[in-house]
């Protein structure tokens, strides 16, 4: 039911890159986009992420036009199977992923993520 999917880049070097959907549906749906680390996802407050790999930490400032909720989880993933079968693998957590959706079911909605490296 996805009628519009639109996603736009920009990037400055003081604010970092900024990452925004433009999204559409025919009937109302609840709107979900991924953010996926290595490690953990903490989040918190005032709508803002953050993970750190060894010396390295993201920031990431969600904005979005519906009030939106955020779960974190494992990020499952099926591994390769045998020759012929790659689609079958085991299945394994690798990293985590944030899951940020609208709160409520939506025709239209805007999600936007301003990600930086302090």
């Amino acid at each position: 039911g996805l009628t519009r999917f639109e996603r736009r880049f920009s990037y400055a070097p003081s604010n970092g890159l900024r990452v925004k959907d433009t999204l559409e549906a025919a009937k109302p749906v609840e709107f979900t986009v991924l953010i996926h680390s290595d490690d953990i996802i903490q989040v918190n407050p005032g709508d803002r992420l953050s993970t750190q790999i060894d010396d390295s930490k993201l920031e990431v400032s969600l904005e979005s036009d519906r009030p939106l909720k955020t779960a974190v989880e494992p990020n499952w993933m099926t591994g390769p199977g045998r020759p012929g079968s790659v689609q079958k693998g085991e299945r394994e957590a690798r990293g985590h992923r944030a899951r940020v959706s609208t709160q409520s079911k939506t025709r239209t909605a805007e999600i936007g993520a301003q990600l930086r490296f302090p």
